[in-house]
This record gives structure tokens, sequence and C-alpha cells, in this order.
């Protein structure tokens, strides 16, 4: 059986990277905070607790911030 090029992460560790990730693009946008929650559909606060990992990330998530951060979800998600 072949070895797997993909690395060992622990799930929590790569939700907090990718709650990382999601952060520094959206801090970088040219869109408010408010309106990057608001168009994710989230409140600023509720986005707020799950980009610093107080409430987990889901799926939805991820493909609705890459949509509004104009990012493919798998470049986002590539660990």
């Amino acid at each position: 059986m072949a070895a797997s090029s993909t690395p060992n992460i622990d799930p929590d560790e790569w939700c907090q990277l990718l709650a990382k990730r999601i952060h520094g693009l959206v801090e970088t946008s040219p869109l408010s905070r408010k309106d990057v929650a608001a168009a994710v559909g989230l409140t600023p606060d509720r986005m707020r607790r799950k980009l610093r990992g107080e409430t987990r990330l889901m799926i939805t998530d991820v493909f609705a911030f890459a949509r509004v951060l104009e990012i493919k979800p798998s470049e986002l998600i590539a660990v």
C-alpha cells in the first residue's frame, strides 16, 4: 500500500489554520468586516467567534467565505 502524500493534521488544528487563513483574507478584503459577515450570512459577532475558533466553521461557512472573498474553495482549504 502506498503512503499518502496528504500530511497528517489534527482536525482541530486544521480548523484553526483555516479560520486564521479566512481571517487574513477578511482583513485584506476591500469589504468591511460587517459587509463580509452579511454577505456570508453571519452577524459580525458570529463571524468573529468562528474566525477566533470559539465556534466551529462549517463547510457551508467555508464555501460562503470563498464565494464572498472570490477565491476557489479548494485554494482556501489546501493544507
